[in-house]
């Protein structure tokens, strides 16, 4: 009994111990590890109880705590595999995050707007992004490619967030362009003022201009 209630101690100090480190570094193995120690526990003080009952009473109920005790194990077991699972096909994100990085996009000053975030979330460290920056179709390459990798750095620096940019050119000052832009934009409002249209082009290369859109 002594050696018993000894190695329950220990696994409660092991259990805590993972699971307090476990949420310092957000870490799921050292969570399986707290839940494998903490059900160490219970399997062993179920063998301390049903010793004492039958030593007192002489009811043999080791087989019916011991089916309790393997039907709990078997659940956090599954827990867990489904946790692992969310992690390896990748998570939604919580809105939290989201609105972090549409705070970060719509502070930045020399972009003309974005669209299209994409966001997978794989565990610890371990998210990634893709974003349409859109940008005036004036710039040189180099000034394009300063501007994304200073938004790819910003992400990875502030949210450790790895972030991959796709350029969208975006004509500001041509007025034909421009009215394409409003009348398009009211179109589609006039149908349903919930879709958003970006990445219209006027395309004016062959024989007729074609307007080209992405709705969503």
């Amino acid at each position: 009994f002594a050696v018993l209630a000894l190695s329950i101690g220990i696994k409660i100090w092991q259990g805590l111990f993972y699971k307090k480190v476990s949420a310092k570094i957000d870490s799921q193995a050292l969570v399986a590890s707290a839940k494998d120690s903490f059900n160490d526990v219970y399997t062993t003080l179920a063998v301390l109880v049903s010793a004492f009952i039958e030593g007192v009473t002489g009811l043999r109920i080791d087989g019916y705590i011991g089916f309790l005790i393997a039907a709990y194990i078997i659940y956090s077991g599954l827990q867990l595999i489904r946790e692992f699972i969310n992690e390896l096909m990748g998570m939604r994100p919580s809105q939290t995050e989201i609105d972090e990085m549409k705070n970060v996009l719509s502070k930045m000053e020399t972009i003309v707007g974005y669209h299209d975030l994409l966001i997978h979330n794989y565990g610890p460290s371990q998210t990634f992004a893709s974003v349409h920056i859109e940008i005036d179709d004036r710039w040189d390459l180099n000034k394009a490619h300063q501007t994304i990798d200073a938004i790819e750095a910003k992400f990875k620096e502030e949210l450790d967030v790895n972030l991959v940019c796709h350029i969208d050119p975006v004509n500001l000052y041509d007025p034909t362009q421009q009215f394409v832009h409003q009348t398009i934009k009211k179109i589609i409002r006039s149908f349903d003022a919930s879709l958003k249209v970006h990445d219209i082009r006027l395309v004016t290369h062959g024989e007729e201009p074609k307007i080209l859109f992405d709705l969503v």
